[in-house]
């Protein structure tokens, strides 16, 4: 069953093991409610997937993705603004598959004079962050334009643990530009899209 997070009983005979018993510890079921709470379920499971390698034997980041999971799910009651609390999610979660993955973003200061200030750019194909001042003469390919409080959303789940990255607050604006940044730099450094991405897109 899709989304089930379960506890098994292995039992070894000859050097073989086996199911010997199985029960649900969480289903998940309010996923089920909205399609897109599903699609978006669906789309960070693929991610799980492809990063399997960097997280099998991480505990930490098992209860990331189960709390996530819970928090999709029950997305309504933190924020009547459904879909905004989801982007928000999505944003989280896709900044710290990336940083799991070996990839966490520098975007504390201008990566070029340091500067903490109008840091409106960011660098998706390096992970960092350029001011307005450091822009005209700064050479990259994949440069977006955004917010100052955007990129802040950005460090600060950058530098969040699992549990207290999903304590802030932002307005709907904010998220949606520290979305585009989110999912553009974990397609560029991840070299990967997610076809559930693509559906959940669509809706």
């Amino acid at each position: 069953q899709p989304f089930c997070y379960s506890e098994l009983v292995l039992d070894n005979s000859k050097g073989l093991y086996y199911i010997n018993s199985a029960g649900v510890k969480e289903n998940f079921y309010n996923l089920r409610t909205m399609v897109e709470k599903t699609s978006l379920a669906t789309y960070f499971t693929d991610l799980v997937s492809f990063i399997s390698d960097e997280i099998m034997f991480d505990n930490e980041f098992f209860s990331f993705i189960l709390n996530t999971l819970f928090l999709v799910a029950n997305a309504e009651k933190k924020n009547p603004d459904v879909a905004t609390e989801l982007l928000r999610l999505k944003t989280i979660f896709e900044i710290k598959c990336v940083c799991v993955s070996g990839y966490m973003p520098d975007v504390s200061s201008c990566i070029r004079c340091n500067s903490k200030k109008d840091l409106i750019y960011f660098d998706t194909i390096n992970g960092c962050a350029i001011c307005k001042n450091c822009f005209e003469s700064y050479s990259s390919a994949e440069v977006i334009e955004t917010t100052h409080d955007a990129v802040k959303i950005i460090e600060y789940i950058t530098c969040s643990d699992s549990k207290s990255v999903f304590s802030f607050k932002a307005s709907a604006e904010n998220i949606e530009n520290a979305n585009i940044i989110s999912e553009r730099y974990l397609i560029n450094k991840l070299e990967y899209i997610s076809s559930a991405l693509e559906y959940l897109k669509s809706l």
